[in-house]
């Protein structure tokens, strides 16, 4: 939808297929994420799904660390030919150069949506930048995160959940979001 819009606004945009790092030093599978490169005068790195990323567009041809209020970035060339992008010293996701479209993520999508192992389908999280730092909603846990500090509280009851929904997110739920079954 992010390309959408921004393509919409007469930018031009290239939807970049890409593999997220694990903790264990390897990368999950091709089309794990979707990135956007915007070309202006100068390439830009533009990402508004992974999660705790940067808060600001980032040069996609520079080389030097890009700092930004959640940490310091670099654009890495990898040995395959593809980018890394290093979040504070440790690989975020490898990209590829090539364009693709959107129906190239479908059956990664899918795997994502239904599979038991994938983490989407263990928890619900909904997530927003907030000033200086992050708001996240995570089952029945409201998480404050800013920099390194993270505040956790434990909502009380579907109402209060509902509550923070309203109040946080701006979204009116008439009941509690409940995981898809994955069987």
């Amino acid at each position: 939808m992010f390309a959408s819009l921004l393509r919409a606004l007469g930018y031009e945009v290239t939807m970049l297929a890409a593999r997220v790092h694990r903790p264990d030093g390897s990368f999950g599978p091709l089309f794990d994420h979707l990135t956007l490169r915007v070309d202006l005068d100068e390439p830009w790195l533009v990402d508004v799904g992974f999660g705790r990323h940067a808060y600001y567009p980032l040069r996609a041809d520079s080389v030097a660390p890009q700092q930004d209020p959640s940490g310091v970035y670099e654009v890495r060339a990898a040995a395959d030919g593809d980018t890394d992008l290093v979040f504070d010293g440790t690989p975020a996701f490898r990209m590829e150069a090539r364009p693709r479209v959107l129906e190239d993520f479908e059956p990664t999508c899918w795997w994502q949506e239904t599979a038991p192992e994938s983490h989407f389908t263990q928890s619900l999280t909904c997530s927003m930048l907030d000033g200086d730092g992050r708001v996240t909603i995570s089952g029945d846990r409201l998480i404050r995160t800013t920099g390194e500090s993270r505040v956790e509280e434990t909502l009380n009851g579907d109402a209060a959940v509902l509550d923070a929904y309203r109040t946080i997110f701006g979204f009116e739920l008439d009941r509690m979001p409940r995981l898809r079954d994955a069987s």
